[in-house]
């Protein structure tokens, strides 16, 4: 699903196509061409687009990312999810502001096929909109076997990606996490929504 481009980005973040803090370079002066932002509702109804890609994702079997879709919307895409036996749903960085879900909403979306993506850039020094605790809170709350660690990172401003993981990996150790629950979610889970 959209990202920086999404309607919830650009309510969440005050533009779309780009960060807030971090303009991508343009070399031919400011985009005054750039299209509206992308919502995946209309009228508080999934739109059919959003309906094709969630169908094409279950016919060949893969996962799909709510990337910063906006609450509304991943509620929407969760239950048409569930109604179509969709087992592959993955909700990118709920604490991050957008969607910006609390610990206790995720516990809630916890249905069969719904995953959970805490990130690094979530907490990061950058973007600071959770912290480590609040991961490992809704973690636990959710359940391990349904969450997936990752770094979200590549971005000039944080570091590398496996050491945003490596970050993120150690943190949670250190909030009481055991190592056996830590690779789960960053090498079991995931690999399990690429076999299923």
């Amino acid at each position: 699903m959209p990202t920086v481009d999404s309607t919830a980005h650009a309510s969440a973040f005050g533009v779309s196509g780009h960060w807030d803090v971090q303009h991508p370079v343009d070399v031919h002066g400011e985009d005054t061409h750039r299209p509206p932002p992308i919502t995946i509702l209309r009228d508080g109804k999934l739109i059919g687009a959003a309906l094709e890609v969630l169908v094409l994702c279950h016919e060949r079997n893969v996962a799909l990312a709510t990337g910063h879709l906006g609450q509304a919307e991943v509620r929407a895409l969760t239950e048409a999810a569930q109604q179509r036996g969709f087992r592959r749903l993955i909700i990118t960085h709920p604490l991050f502001r957008v969607p910006g879900f609390s610990p206790d909403e995720l516990v809630e979306l916890a249905h069969d096929g719904v995953f959970f993506e805490f990130t690094y850039c979530s907490v990061s020094p950058m973007w600071r909109h959770t912290t480590v605790e609040a991961c490992v809170s809704a973690a636990r709350a959710v359940g391990v076997e349904r969450v997936v660690y990752s770094s979200d990172g590549g971005q000039t401003h944080n570091p590398m990606p496996h050491e945003g993981l490596r970050l993120l990996a150690q943190m949670s150790i250190e909030l009481g996490l055991n190592e056996t629950d830590v690779q789960r979610m960053i090498r079991d889970v995931p690999l399990r929504l690429i076999e299923m």
